[in-house]
């Protein structure tokens, strides 16, 4: 069975509301839709598979597959499966590809809470921060097809945002101020004396709390652009694989003494957010001793140069060797599985280090992995931000 549907959308965006929209429909649509996506591009024919689906207890599978003429720009929507399916299904289908023709987007508001942190309030083009009870939540406006649709939409995006927070609350972009118990005026007044002297900084408005956090006016604009699709991808990614590695070393921080792995898990994660953006539009180099029996020479990407030269432009010229330790260790555990360091732990929780013959140069795992490494990372991708985005 093959049923075909043209569709002939104009732009990608189209394509992608119009599928976002007839997935909504065919689940509301049917008693019984399992959509899997499995995206296969067939090579050479214009044909993408988007996936797969059981539709009304379906006898077999039916594929969702398009065809198109330009890239992401849907031409016709094809439905397949090997055996038949029933008129209601059938009849059903079009009505949810009339449906998801016709329909508009609509504008919703949500708000979620911002990490465990109290930020100041703050109001961007297109968001409010707001303090509430020692806990910092953000607001804005989101766009969908429904209100479902609206809230996966809006977890994307504050998801995006928190991560980018998450690297941007240290004393580079983002002071602690200490206040006393007074008055919301009163303190406003503080703040507003302290942004005086500290242009880079936003005071807005202080309600409650004693001590708050006051956000880089680069953290306010870049939040906008997050909004307004307008931010930089790559940053984007480095900020979410950080604020994993943070997650990863608080859970070690929590729970050291049971398992050590949280921290050698979150060390590699953090220098995979440094790789995220070393590697980035740098030049490969060719490796001139190793030809291809075809005469082509094997491209090599010297990844960990790429990170020690963007350390030293951005955290500091001396950190060479440190990083290059970081990096010989990290590679060491990722590809061999040597630990960072060893240690023993007795009743007076007194750490006892071992080392093997074959160790490296163990590090403190509780010190320089935990703190030192972390905030050459932090460091290095908040000044990264200031200087280039």
């Amino acid at each position: 069975m093959e049923k075909r549907y043209p569709i002939n959308s104009n732009t990608i965006d189209e394509s992608n509301l119009f599928i976002r929209v007839l997935l909504y429909e065919l689940d509301s649509c049917f008693d019984r839709f399992i959509w899997n996506y499995n995206f296969q591009k067939i090579s050479c024919s214009n044909f993408v598979i988007l996936g797969y689906a059981d539709i009304n207890y379906s006898l077999a599978p039916v594929y969702i597959s398009m065809t198109y003429e330009q890239k992401g720009k849907i031409k016709e929507l094809i439905f397949s499966s090997s055996h038949d399916l029933s008129e209601d299904t059938l009849m059903g289908i079009t009505k949810c590809i009339e449906n998801a023709r016709q329909t508009k987007i609509s504008t919703f508001r949500f708000s979620a809470q911002i990490l465990n942190i109290p930020l100041n309030n703050y109001s961007g083009n297109n968001f409010k921060i707001n303090l509430k009870e020692r806990n910092s939540y953000l607001t804005f406006d989101i766009n969908g097809v429904n209100e479902k649709d609206a809230k996966n939409q809006f977890n994307i995006k504050a998801k995006k945002i928190i991560d980018f927070i998450s690297l941007a609350v240290n004393e580079t972009l983002a002071i602690s101020l200490c206040i006393e118990k007074i008055d919301a005026n009163t303190k406003n007044e503080q703040i507003n004396q302290y942004c005086k002297s500290n242009k880079h900084f936003i005071s807005g408005d202080c309600q409650d709390g004693n001590s708050i956090y006051l956000l880089h006016s680069k953290v306010i604009e870049y939040i906008d652009k997050i909004l307004e699709n307008k931010s930089f991808s790559i940053f984007d990614n480095a900020c979410r694989v950080y604020n994993t590695a943070l997650n990863l070393y608080h859970e070690f921080l929590n729970n050291k003494k049971m398992n050590f792995d949280y921290n050698e898990i979150a060390a590699i994660t953090f220098m995979s957010a440094l790789e995220t953006i070393a590697t980035y539009n740098t030049e490969n180099k060719s490796c001139t001793g190793c030809d291809q029996s075809n005469g082509q020479r094997l491209m090599i990407y010297k990844i960990k140069d790429k990170v020690i030269k963007f350390v030293k432009k951005y955290y500091q010229e001396c950190a060479e060797k440190q990083i290059k330790n970081y990096y010989d260790l990290r590679s060491s555990f990722v590809h061999s599985g040597k630990q960072f360091a060893k240690y023993e732990y007795n009743n007076s929780d007194l750490q006892i280090p071992y080392f093997e013959e074959d160790s490296k140069s163990y590090i403190s795992i509780d010190n320089e992995w935990s703190n030192g490494f972390k905030m050459i990372v932090g460091y290095t991708l908040r000044h990264y931000f200031i200087k280039n985005i």
